[in-house]
């Protein structure tokens, strides 16, 4: 607004005091105050309607809070405040030991249970071996009874011979079916499986597993490419499972957020050019592209509870962020989170309010080496 009125002060004194073209008499004097008016009214619309501007534009970018997922203290910290990482690069170190200890733990109870599995197959072998060997004594029992049981009957038998027979033979259905249970017990504990492993030896590798997991994870890495700012773990510190030690800045997400007015929306669509200048870099103009507004703002957001709304929680705003992109040629040592920038969104239609739109940036950001 100032860069205009200055501009258009400067026509008036060319014409009617320096050229002299026409005189600067009352009429004339009307005349200038009219078309000026007009001119600023003119010009305010069509640079907020095809050229949105928004003053409040800083660099943006998504933060992972790093937590650990092992509790222990903490024995190194290679990396340092703002340098830069890529994935996989460790961020610090829990003391492993007791992680350690404890798969070396279960790597031998994985081995004495594999010696166990092994033991039980011998133990079917032996079940059966020994259900066979019943089975044959019974059927010669059987043998030897039905011979008695013909030679009594002729009367060339003797009866307490035969009595003991069929003692014998109630024996040993009774251990013939002991012994079948017990090939049955066997066989069930040897031959239950999960996937292709004997269950014992599975549950003892779930375990050792979880014990391995746990120890990778005493190394916490850096998620991606990115930098961890204002760190302030130290070695000897406790970490806590689950609790945020530190911040993680992901350098491959940023983006420049800028509020703008809401009847500015209509006009503004993703993929339109951004021009952006930032007062840390004077004299520059970058070009962006619009990623567009979010589906929704904080100000709209209620919570289910049983209580009323408050007249408080209706954060009214008139105004509304949108996403750009972040300049691909801008300065990787100034792609800091918060740095403000003022941008200019060129829409289809901006046509010569373009030009003097992109001309009054450049007025903007040259002063910046002075304000």
């Amino acid at each position: 607004m100032v860069i205009m009125t200055t501009l258009y002060l400067i026509l008036v004194w060319l014409i009617f005091f320096k050229l002299k073209l026409l005189p600067f008499n009352k009429f004339w004097k009307m005349v200038v105050l009219v078309i000026g008016i007009i001119i600023v009214n003119v010009f305010l619309s069509g640079l907020g309607t095809l050229t949105p501007p928004s003053s409040q534009a800083t660099v943006s970018g998504w933060i992972t809070e790093i937590a650990p997922q092992v509790s222990g203290r903490v024995v190194s910290v290679p990396v340092r405040p703002n340098e830069p990482l890529e994935p996989g690069d460790t961020l610090f170190q829990i003391d492993p030991l007791p992680y350690q200890y404890r798969v070396d733990q279960l790597t031998a109870t994985l081995v004495q249970t594999e010696a166990a599995v092994a033991q039980l197959k011998e133990s079917y072998d032996a079940a059966r071996a020994n259900v066979g060997a019943i089975e044959e004594q019974l059927a010669l029992t059987r043998l030897r009874l039905g011979q008695q049981e013909r030679l009594v009957a002729t009367g060339a038998g003797n009866r307490q011979t035969l009595e003991q027979y069929q003692s014998n033979e109630a024996q040993q259905i009774e251990q013939l079916r002991a012994a079948r249970a017990n090939q049955n017990s066997a066989y069930l504990s040897l031959t239950a499986e999960v996937g292709d492993e004997q269950s014992q030896v599975a549950q003892v590798l779930a375990q050792l597993e979880s014990a391995q997991y746990d120890l990778a994870q005493t190394t916490v890495r850096a998620p991606t490419a990115g930098a961890v700012t204002m760190l302030a773990l130290r070695p000897g510190m406790l970490a806590t499972s689950q609790r945020a030690v530190a911040t993680f800045v992901h350098s491959d997400t940023l983006f420049v957020a800028a509020l703008f007015p809401q009847k500015a929306l209509e006009n503004i669509e993703a993929g339109q050019t951004a021009k952006m200048n930032f007062p840390a870099l004077p004299g520059r103009i970058f070009e962006g592209t619009v990623i567009g507004p979010p589906m929704a703002i904080g100000e709209a957001q209620f919570f289910a509870s049983g209580q009323l709304h408050w007249t408080q929680e209706w954060r009214m705003t008139r105004q509304y962020p949108v996403m750009l992109t972040l300049p691909p040629d801008f300065p990787e040592e100034l792609r800091k989170l918060g740095l403000a920038a003022s941008v200019r969104i060129h829409t289809d239609q901006a046509g010569v309010v373009g030009i003097v739109a992109l001309v009054l940036q450049w007025i903007q950001t040259s002063l910046d080496y002075i304000i």
